[in-house]
């Protein structure tokens, strides 16, 4: 099984919007993704991520923090989220290529 993806979300819409983009061209149908706003003061995040989960072909979730931890702990607080899940952290500012997280789970394996 697949890790799920955690984006860490503060502000920066152009980078989420170019990595959203790419998650969807690049991850397997059904694979989990978890988007964690950490309590972003640029408005047009949350409708960004909670549209791109509603018509994603993914298992995509946004959470919204109540204020800001900080990275650290807005990733703890994800890590919580998932449970046993394996998870990969993914910067919001990343873009992936084809292939990207089968081969990191190959090298997990």
């Amino acid at each position: 099984m697949l890790p799920t993806v955690i984006v860490p979300v503060f502000n920066a819409r152009e980078a989420l919007d170019a990595c959203l983009a790419s998650l969807e061209r690049t991850l397997p149908a059904r694979s989990r993704v978890l988007i964690c706003d950490d309590a972003s003061t640029d408005p047009h995040i949350e409708p960004l991520a909670r549209g791109w989960c509603y018509r994603s072909r993914l298992d995509a979730r946004y959470v919204l923090r109540g204020h800001n931890l900080g990275f650290p702990g807005n990733c703890n607080a994800a890590f919580a989220e998932t449970g046993d899940d394996d998870v990969l952290l993914l910067n919001s500012d990343a873009v992936a290529t084809t292939g990207w997280l089968q081969q990191i789970a190959r090298c997990a394996d």
